[in-house]
């Protein structure tokens, strides 16, 4: 964009991502729709970007989510946006708010060890602040002075980063330590789960002898989703690019052979299946 002019390249590639069936937007939310500022609880959205989110969110066949590194409560407090927005919490792990509910003691147990660890850490360490989430606790420097942070930085390094069973995120001018293993990428490919949950209640219903990898190449209905290689997608746009089946890129019904931003995802209708082997229409 040149002087507030979309260039031609841009707007060829805008009409043909506005031609697909479903289209799904997935955004961060700090330094995306709020600015990077030292105090995270101060990072309201912006308002031009609230509204470009709220439209984006009403157009028919699209769904917007904002996937965010922080605590679900802290994003749905801070940002304010509707219930048609999606949010997403701690880097993919947090749906919804119940989640702190579902993890094992033994897991409550090491959040709270890490926690008063990490607090020892930084303590009198000025501009070092904890940010504590239902599965991770963040250690943010962005306020200290280079000679603190990086002393933090080393002890947590040396310390907790190494004890079993916690996993570490590095960002910018932040480390995450995490009792679960996240991956942003997992959320923005519901796909795979949402066939297997269609293809379960078939074989529970008895009404498919289908092995899942089966099931994906063919499709409910004998309409398979159908996907394109990225590369392909923003070169030749929606119209021009090879259609490929879902199913070319998993093995064994298990096994994605394919990194999430690899993949332009068509949309193939599927329906529920009732005991009784008919589609359910009504609930």
């Amino acid at each position: 964009m040149t002087n507030g002019v979309i260039d031609a390249a841009l707007r060829a590639a805008l009409a043909d991502i506005a031609r697909v069936p479903q289209l799904l937007i997935g955004c961060d939310y700090d330094g995306t729709l709020a600015p990077l500022v030292d105090d995270p609880s101060a990072a309201g959205p912006l308002r031009e970007a609230v509204a470009a989110v709220r439209a984006l969110a009403a157009v028919p066949q699209t769904v917007l989510a904002v996937i965010s590194g922080r605590a679900l409560r802290d994003l749905a407090t801070l940002s304010r946006l509707p219930s048609e927005v999606h949010l997403v919490g701690s880097h993919g792990s947090e749906f919804d708010l119940g989640f702190i509910q579902r993890l094992a003691p033994e897991q409550r147990a090491l959040h709270a060890r890490l926690e008063a660890e990490l607090a020892a850490i930084v303590r009198e360490q000025p501009g070092v602040r904890l940010e504590s989430k239902p599965a991770s606790i963040a250690v943010h420097v962005r306020g200290a002075d280079h000679e603190v942070s990086e002393r933090v930085l080393e002890a947590v390094r040396t310390g907790p980063a190494t004890w079993p069973d916690i996993h570490v995120t590095h960002g910018k001018e932040v480390v995450e330590l995490s009792l679960l293993a996240t991956d942003k990428g997992a959320v923005i490919l519901p796909k795979l789960y949402r066939r297997y949950t269609n293809w379960s209640a078939r074989k529970k219903a008895k009404v498919t002898s289908q092995t899942f990898q089966k099931f994906l190449g063919e499709g409910s209905g004998g309409k398979p989703d159908t996907c394109y290689e990225i590369d392909d997608f923003l070169t030749n746009g929606v119209h021009s690019a090879t259609p490929r089946n879902f199913a070319d890129f998993v093995e064994g019904g298990k096994t994605i052979k394919f990194q999430p931003e690899g993949l332009v995802f068509g949309e193939a209708p599927s329906s529920l299946v009732g005991a009784d082997g008919k589609p359910i229409t009504t609930f």
